[in-house]
Formats: C-alpha cells, sequence, structure tokens
C-alpha cells in the first residue's frame, strides 16, 4: 500500500497522526487506565516516558508504511477520545481501536471503525477489512456488529492479552469485504 490519509473525518470526529506532543494527554486520558487496558496487547503506560516511547514507535511505523495509527479526537473541541490503527496486508487491512473510559457508550468506537473502513475501501486496492478481539471482550463485538462487520471465525489460541493472562487465549475475527460495504451502503 503506497499510503493512508494523514487526516480523516467523520461527523463527530477527526483522525490524525499522532504527535510527541500527545504523550501528556495520552497519558492522563487513558494510557495508564487498567480498565482500558484490559483486553489490550498492552499493560498500562506507568509513566509519560513510556507513552512518549509508544509514539514515537507509532511515528516511526507511519514513516515506513508499515502501520498507520490514529489520534481520534472530537471535531467540535479537539479531545482526546482514544487511538485507531490500521495494518494492511496487501488488499486486506486489520484495525485495532481503544476509547479512553470516559468517552465509552457514545457510539465513539463505531464511528471510529465506520471512518477507517470508509477511508480504506475509499483507496482503492483495499478488498476486506479485519478486525479481532479477545473471545470475551462483549463491547468491541457488539463494536464490530454495528460497522458492518460478520463474524468469520474462532481464532483459537491466538494472543497474550497481559492484563487477562499470561496464556494465548482465543480471539473473535470479524470482517467486511468491499462489495458487502458498498451494497449496505446501496441499500
Amino acid at each position: 500500500m503506497a499510503m493512508m490519509y494523514s487526516k480523516i473525518y467523520s461527523k463527530r470526529l477527526q483522525f490524525r497522526k499522532p504527535a510527541v506532543g500527545d504523550a501528556y494527554i495520552l497519558f492522563t486520558t487513558y494510557t495508564q487506565d487498567s480498565e482500558v487496558a484490559k483486553f489490550t496487547t498492552w499493560k498500562p503506560h506507568v509513566s509519560i516516558e513510556e507513552t512518549k516511547s509508544f509514539i514515537k514507535m507509532c511515528i516511526e511505523k507511519w514513516k515506513k508504511k508499515d502501520e498507520f495509527n490514529y489520534i481520534i479526537e472530537s471535531r467540535e473541541n479537539k479531545r482526546l477520545i482514544g487511538m485507531i490503527k490500521v495494518k494492511t496486508d496487501q488488499d486486506k487491512a486489520n484495525v485495532g481501536y481503544v476509547i479512553a473510559r470516559k468517552y465509552w457508550n457514545n457510539g465513539y468506537a463505531t464511528e471510529s471503525v465506520l471512518a477507517m473502513v470508509d477511508a480504506l475501501f475509499g483507496l482503492g486496492d483495499i478488498t476486506e477489512v479485519r478486525a479481532f478481539c479477545d473471545a470475551q471482550n462483549n463491547a468491541s463485538v457488539k463494536v464490530m456488529v454495528k460497522a458492518g462487520m460478520t463474524f468469520v471465525k474462532v481464532l483459537p489460541n491466538y494472543i497474550i492479552h497481559p492484563n487477562l493472562s499470561n496464556d494465548k487465549r482465543d480471539c473473535l475475527l470479524y470482517s467486511i469485504t468491499k462489495d458487502g460495504y458498498e451494497k449496505k451502503r446501496n441499500r
């Protein structure tokens, strides 16, 4: 894939590249929150320096066109709501998202996934967008379903979620194809 968009917009949200200056707000908003990190592949950050290192890694991945992490902000007041990442593999893309706890249950995760799906299919070379979550992460399942994704399969012993276990855990894979997306849009 050549490159993702540097900015993406949805009705209530905007998505932009992270900057090192985002470390304090990321840390105070969610990276240190154990409840937010519960189903993630990372442990809660214990310092702003850890969050700075994470952002630097995100910026480096953008440069390498390896992975595209976006800050999710409110369009209205520029408040940081979370992050969403995109990783492409030929004609497929995987998305992952995290929303700060104080913004849960407002539809922001679903709106973020829909915005990324729309942007990815708009690039022309992506034919399927996927997302997965821990088998016990019911909230994430709801997000993927609301975003138009359908269940594909269980991924047994797929990934370690260190805040739950040191063992690999089962995950659920969901996806939406470009054809399926266009059919839903044209209804």
